[in-house]
């Protein structure tokens, strides 16, 4: 029976494969993510001193997408322009971090999340909705999914 060496464990984490070369991809490997609209269930509870809103999108331990929310048609929901195509090619920092995400035991370690941040413009924010996409979950469903975060 063949090993294959793993390279030692990262923090926390799964061990990482060697720097042996990665399996052929498509050159447009990558994970797009796009936030479209935000629909909030009581727009008014909003701090009316916060008026700039941003969703950020992290997960695999970076920042992944960011955001400005203007409101849009129907009470609560909220436009987006947060948008990403992330590259996963062969030796991609995010290749191996979705290979470690996925590889853990736990699986919040593939979550990724949309924070629906309030702030002044000038420094000043406070976390004010939180929704989550867990990437298991959507390989498991074997496609896209359209989610309605409700912050």
């Amino acid at each position: 029976q063949d090993a294959t060496p793993m390279a030692p464990a990262s923090a926390g984490g799964p061990p990482s494969p060697p720097s042996a070369p990665d399996p052929p991809q498509p050159a447009s490997a990558a994970i797009s993510l796009a936030v479209h609209s935000v629909r909030v269930r009581d727009a008014s509870a909003l701090p009316l001193d916060l008026p700039v809103l941003e969703v950020v999108a992290t997960g695999l331990g970076m920042e992944l997408a960011r955001g400005r929310l203007e409101k849009g048609e129907g009470q609560g929901v909220l436009v987006c322009d947060a948008a990403a195509t992330l590259p996963t090619g062969p030796g991609t920092p995010l290749r191996w971090a979705v290979a470690d995400a996925l590889a853990a035991d736990d699986k919040s370690a593939s979550d990724l999340s949309i924070t629906l941040w309030a702030s002044d413009g000038a420094g000043r924010r406070e976390a004010v909705g939180e929704a989550a996409v867990n990437l298991e979950d959507l390989l498991e469903l074997s496609a896209d999914v359209h989610r309605e975060p409700r912050l």
